[in-house]
């Protein structure tokens, strides 16, 4: 079982590492602060987020983690360009509409060379599986993070009351749930966790989204030119 650390663990560990690539916040780009006035794509393919060797902490931690099959992240990362999406709480109806954004555009991501990887904080079951079947997403990859390892390591944050109940989520919220038959359930996972979107490739981050609201909609047409992959 991999312990739970801290994103001040994590930020120090990294630190340590004399040839590790600068601070966390360098290693992944992050620009955007909590109080940020808009979630952007940023592209990183220029000054990519990488280590110098195998041996970086921020490898280590993505070998720590499997999908189905068994594969372990590090390695899906070098067969191919993976986006991997960090949900909500599987009960939130914003991670509900995710997969089905995601369900819509498996065949163009599939043309582009272009694997989804779905990250959730719930413990694998056949809640999960039934959850992800609704959407025609049962054998795509995912990887339950419980402790949130994952989630601290790419640098997302917990919300604010503003950033996952306020006014603006709340409207979005009736219009995925409701008018959009998404639905919701109770949470399983920390309900103050914000989510995002990284294209990853070679252990390298190239892009990455990062919700401002938890009601925020990706723009997934920005990861799916993969030029330099």
């Amino acid at each position: 079982m991999i312990a739970p650390e801290t994103s001040q663990n994590v930020a120090d560990r990294f630190s340590n590492e004399n040839d590790y690539i600068g601070s966390i916040d360098e290693r992944i780009g992050m620009a955007g602060k909590p109080n940020s006035s808009e979630s952007q794509v940023r592209d990183h393919r220029v000054n990519p987020v990488k280590g110098p060797s195998e041996s970086n902490p921020f490898w280590e931690t993505l070998s720590d983690f499997r999908i189905q099959d068994g594969t372990d992240l590090l390695e899906l990362t070098h067969n191919q360009p993976v986006l991997l999406i960090f949900l909500r709480h599987l009960g939130c109806t914003f991670c509900r509409e995710t997969l089905a954004d995601v369900a819509s555009r498996q065949t163009n991501l599939r043309e582009k060379g272009i694997q989804p990887v779905f990250v959730h904080m719930a413990q694998e079951s056949e809640d999960i599986h039934r959850l992800f079947s609704k959407y025609g997403l049962e054998d795509c990859p995912r990887i339950s993070d419980r402790q949130k390892v994952l989630y601290e390591t790419f640098g997302l944050k917990r919300g604010t009351l503003r950033q996952v109940l306020g006014p603006k989520v709340m409207w979005r919220g009736f219009m995925a749930a409701i008018l959009r038959g998404h639905g919701f359930g109770l949470p399983e996972g920390d309900p103050f966790q914000l989510p995002g979107v990284f294209l990853v490739h070679r252990g390298r981050i190239l892009k990455d989204f990062r919700h401002e609201l938890s009601s925020d909609v990706p723009p997934y047409s920005e990861f799916e030119p993969c030029e330099g992959c």
